[in-house]
């Protein structure tokens, strides 16, 4: 990414020595460094199944998912638990000013709770030397039985690449989002990405944000609309981490631009409530102790259109 900033020369008596009046970057196709390969201790990759549980482990990590959901249930990282609700798909977001305008809620609010009322199908467990591979289906029973599935496949060194496949059935109305959701402990609270910032960004909302590097912490991301609703999101993101006082902590990366959003609250704390509920206002967010992390490939604009 070449940037290139146009800024003033000399002060003058409304602007200063300095200050960036345009800026514009370019982006050349990078050739993808050929990695070195590092192996763990040889055969550190298991599997343990039960009734219950599906168990991958390996040189500090362990990953349990539930037999009976495929739920991601427990994520172990040095003996440290890091998870508190396992990534499930996500399809909707909190509708903000503009989407109450032209209806959103109930024209797409067929897709509210769609993530959350899955039904599971079957599982697949498959090994292969140096890697684990788990395969969940599921039906959407809210949007016509419409198919759903999980791909985790987990490495030696304890990656995990993540793949979902959604395969719609009729005619359906448009996604608000396509993306999955999961719940983190609040230590993990540096948030740094690669990607436009440093403020929010949407599909329809970025011109004016950079792609560099930037940091926070989790609370930094939020924005304090008098209404609460949907913020924070970070498009065009190349990679992100999640880390701890001592850099433990999560890195996430996509093969293709992500959408990542951060904060410590639920999605129902910024959710709509309809009329005869009574209005929310800035006042009523209170801080979490947790990290939801959202992880979209796309999501509808802003701008209620």
């Amino acid at each position: 990414i070449l940037t290139f900033s146009v800024t003033t020369k000399r002060a003058t008596a409304l602007v200063p020595k300095g200050h960036e009046v345009a800026w514009d970057q370019l982006i050349f196709p990078a050739r993808k460094q050929q990695e070195t390969e590092v192996r763990a201790k040889p055969n550190s990759l298991h599997s343990r199944v039960s009734a219950s549980l599906i168990t991958i482990s390996g040189n500090q990590f362990e990953i349990q998912f539930s037999s009976k959901t495929g739920k991601m249930i427990s994520w172990k990282l040095g003996g440290e638990e890091v998870l508190l609700d396992g990534l499930m798909p996500d399809f909707w977001r909190a509708p903000v000013d503009n989407d109450l305008g032209n209806k959103m809620p109930e024209r797409l609010g067929v897709w509210h709770h769609v993530g959350e009322e899955l039904v599971w199908q079957s599982h697949e467990l498959d090994e292969d030397e140096g890697q684990i591979t788990y395969r969940v289906n599921y039906l959407l029973p809210q949007v016509n039985d419409s198919k759903y599935a999980i791909t985790y496949t987990i490495q030696e060194d304890g990656s995990m690449h993540v793949a979902t496949a959604f395969e719609p059935i009729g005619s359906l109305p448009d996604l608000p989002k396509f993306g999955m959701k999961m719940q983190l402990i609040s230590d993990l609270d540096h948030f740094e990405w690669f990607g436009k910032g440093p403020h929010e960004t949407y599909w329809d909302k970025q011109t004016g944000a950079k792609i560099d590097r930037y940091s926070g912490t989790v609370w930094d991301q939020y924005h304090p609309y008098v209404r609460p609703q949907e913020f924070g999101n970070k498009s065009q993101v190349r990679w992100a981490t999640l880390t701890n006082s001592n850099g433990l902590g999560l890195r996430i990366a996509g093969d293709t631009l992500l959408n990542v959003r951060v904060m410590n609250l639920l999605n129902k704390d910024i959710d709509h409530t309809p009329r005869p509920s009574p209005n929310r206002h800035t006042t009523d967010i209170k801080k979490r102790d947790l990290i939801t992390l959202n992880i979209d490939h796309l999501q509808m604009g802003v701008g209620g259109d």
